[in-house]
């Protein structure tokens, strides 16, 4: 039986929609079995990298700085070598500091370890936990839905919720097919 990564297609075959990315992380050194074997559907290389990335992704309301711990923190949780590889060039690109960087990866078990966290970031950091499918989940506390509710508007919120969301659920599935391993390889 083979697996889906063997079943990858060749860089040749991956949609317009996703070939320089995929150019990108190869030559940073990144597997991107993952992105060649999503190329068998282009429905689906659409509306990720498509709709959810350029449209979504990049143009919602919230700022993309915060948007980038949420996904650091995520990918921390994931182990996803190839969302490290990625995120965190974008996430220095976005004013996020390598010093907060290495703490969101380095502190993943404990966010009273991340002393370089401001509340803001903290409370980024604490939503990505609670959805992160790699840890339990359960009914978001009231404080952590007052800070959000301090931080930003309810068309912000719903944003944010989505982006993690989708995120997350991604981060699963990475795992679960086994593109990538549970344990981060870094």
């Amino acid at each position: 039986m083979s697996t889906f990564i063997e079943r990858s297609l060749p860089i040749a075959d991956v949609p317009p929609v996703l070939a320089q990315h995929v150019h990108n992380l190869e030559a940073a050194g990144v597997d991107t079995a993952f992105h060649r074997y999503m190329s068998h559907s282009r429905n689906a290389c659409d509306f990720y990298w498509g709709r959810f990335y350029a449209d979504f992704f990049n143009h919602t309301t919230v700022s993309r700085r915060d948007i980038e711990v949420i996904r650091l923190r995520l990918a921390a949780r994931s182990g996803c070598t190839f969302c490290r590889a990625h995120d965190v060039a974008s996430a220095l690109a976005c004013g996020v500091s390598q010093t907060m960087i290495d703490a969101l990866f380095e502190s993943v078990n404990s966010l009273s370890e991340m002393a370089v966290l401001d509340d803001h970031d903290r409370t980024l950091a604490e939503l990505a936990d609670s959805i992160s499918p790699f840890t339990p989940i359960f009914p978001m506390t009231d404080s952590l839905r007052q800070a959000l509710l301090n931080m930003y508007s309810d068309e912000e919120i719903a944003e944010v919720l989505m982006v993690t969301g989708i995120l997350a659920g991604i981060g699963a599935m990475l795992v679960a097919a086994g593109f990538v391993p549970f344990e981060c390889e870094i």
